[in-house]
């Protein structure tokens, strides 16, 4: 199995690389040189999927998008929201919704998959991250199965709330005008005649 590569600006990364290497074996963490340089690392090693722990208004998270789109690396992104925690959208260029249609259709999440993390967010603890990180684990390695019929695969979200253990799903649509991954960012003589 490839690797899975893992970038992340927050505090607590090597909170969350710890408890993820226990249930991932191959696992990476990236340097922000290596994210600056991505298509460059991208030559060198392709990994199984990136894991972005940020939010997905992370201004970043759209350059690396872009970039997994052009070397046709999935792409994970997962955070903290307020008190709950976010695991997707899965990404898979050319199947799902990438990270730039979810944006278009923010407005129509029943829950703001786009804020900002803040310090005003109830930090989340060891124990939690922990558990998190199981659950994390099993649906990122359930999404780089080709077999695996997991909801990151089908492009949704996952929203838990870590203290009640509800969880809520969504599936976002691929955009049709999307700047990154539609027909019309690849080939827009092509799309008019659609």
């Amino acid at each position: 199995m490839n690797s899975i590569w893992i970038y992340s600006p927050h505090a607590e990364i090597g909170i969350w690389f710890a408890s993820l290497s226990k249930f991932i074996p191959h696992l990476q963490l990236l340097s922000h040189e290596q994210v600056a340089n991505l298509e460059q690392e991208f030559l060198n090693d392709l990994p199984a999927c990136l894991l972005c722990l940020t939010t997905l208004s992370d201004r970043t998270l759209r350059t690396i998008n872009e970039v997994c789109h052009s070397a046709n690396v999935p792409l994970v992104v997962a955070d903290q929201i307020g008190s709950d925690f976010q695991i997707g959208p899965g990404v898979i260029f050319g199947k799902t919704a990438c990270v730039a249609c979810f944006e278009q259709q923010k407005q129509y999440f029943p829950f703001n998959g786009f804020a900002p993390y803040s310090d005003l967010d109830a930090r989340l603890s060891d124990t939690l991250i922990e558990q998190l990180a199981q659950r994390l684990s099993a649906e990122l390695i359930a999404f780089t199965e080709e077999t695996s019929t997991s909801s990151l695969r089908q492009g949704k979200l996952i929203r838990i709330d870590p203290n009640t253990g509800n969880e809520w799903q969504i599936r976002g649509v691929k955009s049709p005008i999307c700047e990154v991954c539609s027909i019309w960012a690849k080939n827009p003589l092509e799309a008019v005649h659609l």
